[in-house]
C-alpha cells in the first residue's frame, strides 16, 4: 500500500501505508496488477476481508462499504 485516502473504506478499516495485502478475501495476491483485477470483481456494496502483513504480523481486516 502505497497510500491510503482519508475516509476511505480502507482507512476506516486501519489499512496503512507500507501494509502488504496478502488475500483479498480467499484469492491470494500475487501483484499489484492481479490486486486490482480481483477488486474489479467484488461487489462494492458487499463487506469485504484483506489479510495484510504489518511488519512482522499477520492481520486480517474488514472493508465496509
Amino acid at each position: 500500500v502505497d497510500r491510503v485516502i482519508a475516509g476511505s473504506p480502507a482507512a476506516r478499516a486501519d489499512v496503512r501505508p507500507d501494509d502488504l495485502i496478502l488475500l483479498v478475501g480467499n484469492t491470494r495476491v500475487q501483484s499489484q496488477r492481479n490486486l486490482v483485477q480481483t477488486l474489479r470483481t467484488i461487489d462494492r456494496r458487499d463487506a469485504l476481508v484483506i489479510t495484510i502483513q504489518r511488519e512482522s504480523r499477520i492481520v486480517s481486516l474488514k472493508l465496509e462499504p
